[in-house]
C-alpha cells in the first residue's frame, strides 16, 4: 500500500511540476495553466465531442423545459430572485439598500454557454465578484434557451426583464452596463441593436467578453488547434446551435447573429478577449468594423488567456474584472 501510495504521490508532483514549468514558460498563473488542464480534460467527456450531438441535443432540450433554479449554493452567494420572477436572480453588494437604487450602478448580465448550456457556478461566481466592485447590483435573466426555444422567446424575456427594471424598479438606463460572455456577447449586441431600432432606451455602455457575434463563424479565421483548450467552444457544435435556436430565422440573421447588422449608433464598448480564444482574430475584426461605424470601442486583449477567461478563478481574471469597473466608471465619468 506504501508503494502505491509513493506512486501516486511521483505522479502527483510529477504533474504539478509538468504544469508549473508550463505557467511560467506561458507567463500566466498556475491557477491558469490549471484551468486550461481541466477544459482539456474536459474536452474528451463531455456529451457534445466526437460528433455526438443528438445525445448532448436530448440533455439539453430536457434541462431546458424549465427555468433554472436558484439553487443553494447560488444562493450561498447572495443571489435571490427578482421580486416575482422566478427565471430572473440578482445579487448585490452586502450593504446595498433600496434607499439608494436610483443611483447603484446596475450590469445587466446574459450569460453565453453556447445556446444550449446553462450558465455554469463560475459565472454566477463573477457576476457576484462584479457586484461587490460596482458597489450595486448584478441582475442575470435565465433567458430560454435551446434547443427547446428559439431566439425570439430570448429576446422577448430579456426586454421584459430590461424594461421592467426601468420602468417598474425606477432604473435609469443611464445606470445600466449591459454585460455579455461568448453567445451572451452575441445576444447582448443583438438586444442593444433592437433597442436602438425600436427607439427604446438604451443602457449606458456594454462589456463583451469573447462575444461570437457570427455563430455560424463563417466569415473568421478559426484556430482549430485551440479546441482542445475550449470544448464549450467547438465550431460544428455551435453552428448547430446558432440553427437550431435561431429559427425561424436564418442563423445570420442579426437577432442572433449581430454581425450582420449595425453597430451605428450603440452605446460604447469594451472587448474582453485572450490571445488563445479561438475568436480572436473575430475580436480584430470587430475592433475595425466598431471604429468604422464610430462605434466606441475599448479594446482589451489578454495573453495567453482562453476563452471567457473572465469566470474564472485566476488572477488573470481579477485583473480583467478590474479593467471592466474601470471602464464602466470611465463612460459614466463622461457623461
Amino acid at each position: 500500500m506504501r508503494t502505491w501510495d509513493k506512486m501516486a504521490g511521483g505522479v502527483l508532483l510529477g504533474v504539478v511540476a509538468s504544469q508549473l514549468v508550463r505557467a511560467r514558460k506561458a507567463n500566466i498563473s498556475y491557477q491558469a495553466q490549471m484551468v486550461e488542464d481541466t477544459l482539456s480534460v474536459m474536452s474528451a467527456v463531455l456529451p457534445g465531442q466526437k460528433s455526438n450531438y443528438d445525445r448532448l441535443y436530448r440533455i439539453a432540450y430536457q434541462a431546458n423545459v424549465v427555468p433554472s433554479e436558484l439553487t443553494w449554493g447560488k444562493r450561498n452567494l447572495g443571489f435571490d430572485y427578482l421580486d416575482d420572477f422566478t427565471d430572473t436572480f440578482f445579487v448585490e453588494k452586502n450593504d446595498t439598500h433600496e434607499s439608494n437604487s436610483r443611483k447603484e450602478r446596475i450590469i445587466f448580465y446574459l450569460t453565453g454557454g453556447g445556446y444550449w448550456l446553462r450558465p455554469s457556478i463560475f459565472h454566477f461566481h463573477m457576476a457576484s465578484k462584479l457586484a461587490n466592485l460596482i458597489s450595486g447590483k448584478v441582475v442575470m435573466p435565465m433567458f430560454p434557451k435551446g434547443p427547446t426555444h428559439h431566439i425570439v422567446d430570448a429576446h422577448k424575456m430579456i426586454l421584459s426583464r430590461y424594461l421592467y427594471l426601468i420602468r417598474e424598479k425606477g432604473v435609469d438606463p443611464s445606470q445600466i452596463t449591459i454585460v455579455g460572455d461568448s453567445t451572451g456577447g452575441a445576444l447582448a449586441v443583438a438586444f442593444m441593436q433592437q433597442l436602438r431600432n425600436y427607439q427604446l432606451p438604451l443602457p449606458q455602455s456594454a462589456i463583451l467578453i469573447a462575444p461570437i457575434l457570427d455563430g455560424t463563424l463563417q466569415n473568421v479565421l478559426v484556430e482549430f488547434d485551440q479546441v482542445e483548450y475550449e470544448p464549450f467552444l467547438q465550431p460544428k457544435l455551435l453552428a448547430l446551435e446558432t440553427e437550431t435556436f435561431a429559427q425561424p430565422f436564418e442563423p445570420i440573421d442579426p437577432l442572433i447573429s449581430p454581425w450582420f447588422g449595425s453597430f451605428k449608433g450603440l452605446p460604447p464598448v469594451q472587448v474582453i478577449i485572450g490571445t488563445r480564444d479561438m475568436t480572436m482574430s473575430y475580436a480584430a475584426l470587430l475592433k475595425e468594423r466598431a471604429e468604422a461605424e464610430s462605434l466606441p470601442i475599448d479594446f482589451n486583449i489578454y495573453p495567453h488567456m482562453a476563452h471567457i477567461f473572465p469566470i474564472y478563478p485566476i488572477p488573470e481574471a481579477d485583473l480583467a474584472l478590474a479593467d471592466m469597473v474601470k471602464f464602466i466608471e470611465k463612460v459614466a465619468a463622461e457623461v
